[in-house]
């Protein structure tokens, strides 16, 4: 396959049916994206497959590798600085970004511009891929404008103005106004943070997955990444059911537990105590307080939680990787079901394993919210497991800092149903996963 042929795969248009257009986003996307840029695209991997001349790719064996990296704060700012410093073009969907200062030479070009552009009079077979591109030093010599801000600061004060009437109170302004905490205060959202004096930090965490990163810089700068106690992380928002009891409520232990880790690798006075999860109750967002458990209760979890693997790999012999993990987490929701709920019958545990789905006529919101718990299960112990990874040369837990090092990678641990299924499609083998949850977990 060439690489224009790949090119006009990625790039090309298309229009997704209605039925499709309200589906919700995944909620791992980003974090699967960003570590497979890191650890799972390397040249063999793509060579396989794409069949495309490898030479136009960095010379790294990890091609991508050394330019992704997760920054503390919003991301626009970093895109800023870079943008500024090598006048590089920012690709992007959000227009905020021109707000940024990204100096003499920096610009923006929006995603919803891009065209691929097929042939040309010099060569019929060539692709080019054009955008729109707006370089906002450029936007205000023309407009006569001293900044950017400025027009957006009036644009935020003023939403319903002309756009001439903005113009002109861009021009028009004094120094007091430049001075003024209301303007001071906009500016701040589109200023870098220090980030210049902490290279050790960015180090450790530009490999870390957005939520444990998000909470790591808290800890590490908590003037800068935290204007309220105790700190907090926004877990995502699962295809799930509403009605029913939020999907992270399963795990929340082990959640805990590298919340933990964090919080006891820290000098005492820098110690939070309590962590703030934002989840779904109901159709809200809320925040709940999680108190952090203590030195003694940190290793009697990680006790409980070895013992529960154990038995895991004693019982589910003989699967892959994927699926004995998926099993374990199928098992933990149903190790953590209240006194007043059922577990279903083997033979809708078996139709959930082989179809996707326990009733006759596919899958109904009870099937989802399943699927949701035993996600939410399994990002919690990949948290964890990134927690042990920053915390093991600051604080001791023994034996147990291996106890995740064989969880998968995020792209095999959230697989789609049609792939989760196709690990139990033997009927055989399904029917005896099933009896094996059942006896040693029902």
């Amino acid at each position: 396959m060439s690489s224009d042929v790949i090119s006009s795969a990625i790039w090309r248009s298309r229009n997704l049916p209605s039925r499709w257009r309200n589906l919700p986003e995944n909620p791992f996307m980003v974090s699967a994206v960003f570590e497979d840029l890191l650890y799972r695209w390397d040249k063999v991997s793509i060579g396989h497959e794409f069949e495309f001349d490898l030479a136009c790719l960095p010379d790294a064996e990890y091609p991508w590798s050394n330019f992704t990296m997760m920054v503390p704060g919003e991301a626009d700012i970093e895109c800023a600085r870079v943008a500024k410093t090598t006048g590089a073009v920012i690709l992007t969907s959000d227009s905020d970004l021109l707000v940024h200062d990204l100096g003499l030479m920096g610009s923006v070009a929006f995603l919803s511009t891009m065209q691929l552009i097929e042939g040309s009079q010099e060569n019929s077979t060539a692709t080019e891929l054009r955008a729109q591109r707006i370089a906002p030093a450029d936007l205000c010599r023309r407009l006569g404008i001293p900044n950017i801000q400025r027009f957006a600061f009036e644009l935020r004060r003023n939403p319903q103005a002309p756009f001439n009437e903005l113009l002109r109170l861009a021009k028009e302004y004094d120094e007091g106004e430049e001075r003024s905490s209301e303007y001071v205060e906009f500016l701040r959202e589109y200023q870098e943070g220090p980030i210049s004096n902490v290279k050790d930090e960015l180090l450790i965490s530009r490999k870390l997955d957005p939520r444990v990163s998000e909470l790591f810089w808290q800890y590490d700068m908590p003037g800068t990444y935290s204007e309220t106690s105790p700190f907090h992380v926004y877990l995502g928002l699962l295809h799930e059911d509403h009605s029913r009891r939020c999907a992270w409520e399963q795990a929340r232990a082990y959640r805990s537990l590298g919340y933990a880790l964090l919080d006891l690798s820290r000098p005492e006075d820098q110690r939070s105590g309590s962590i703030h999860e934002f989840v779904r109750r109901g159709v809200r967002v809320v925040a709940e307080q999680v108190t952090l458990p203590g030195e003694k209760s940190v290793m009697s979890t990680f006790k409980y939680l070895q013992q529960r693997l154990n038995i895991a790999r004693s019982v589910f012999q003989g699967y892959s990787i994927s699926d004995f993990w998926f099993l374990f987490a199928f098992s933990e929701v149903y190790e953590e079901i209240s006194s007043t709920t059922t577990i279903p019958s083997a033979k809708k545990l078996e139709s959930f394993l082989r179809k996707g789905f326990m009733g006759n006529s596919g899958a109904d919101w009870a099937d989802i919210h399943l699927l949701a718990q035993v996600q939410a299960v399994l990002y919690s112990l990949r948290m964890l497991q990134q927690f042990i990874l920053i915390t093991a040369t600051t604080y001791d837990i023994g034996l147990y800092r291996t106890i995740l090092e064989d969880l998968p990678p995020l792209y095999l641990l959230m697989r789609p149903r049609g792939e989760i299924i196709g690990g139990f499609s033997e009927k055989e083998a399904c029917r005896r996963a099933v009896q094996q949850l059942v006896q040693n977990y029902g």
